[in-house]
């Protein structure tokens, strides 16, 4: 199940429930990405197109409704990777929950640091990205 689990820099819950993907809250702003950037340039980099069901939205929502509390963001994760982290304490997550980011580059299989600047995430790039059995 897609959502946006969010984290401070001690892996502690910044937001009490996870945004999940049919949270269309976050239309507003995948409307105003496509007015600014264009969707086309951005699917064959991201292979997907822009959706309120993606995190990159759903943090640009939630930076807009919760500006007070933006600081204190420092991690995102899947709620798998989330239960994952607090099984294993190690923050990754595997290629195909990446891809539904619309952060991830899916030809060379790493975070977009292009996607991450226009989106204002630059600390994502740093989370390692697995194949789904590792």
């Amino acid at each position: 199940m897609h959502g946006t689990v969010l984290l401070d820099d001690r892996g502690e819950l910044v937001e009490d429930r996870a945004l999940l993907w049919n949270d269309k809250r976050s239309q507003p702003q995948v409307d105003a990405f496509n007015a600014r950037e264009g969707w086309e340039k951005w699917l064959a980099h991201l292979n997907n197109p822009p959706a309120a069901a993606w995190p990159a939205f759903k943090l640009a929502w939630w930076r807009e409704n919760h500006p007070d509390r933006w600081s204190q963001l420092a991690k995102v994760l899947m709620p798998k990777d989330y239960i994952n982290f607090m099984l294993t304490g190690a923050m990754a997550t595997d290629y195909s929950e990446a891809s539904c980011y619309f952060l991830m580059d899916s030809e060379t299989r790493s975070w977009s640091s292009q996607a991450c600047e226009t989106f204002g995430l630059r600390s994502i790039s740093s989370r390692s990205l697995n194949f789904p059995a590792t």
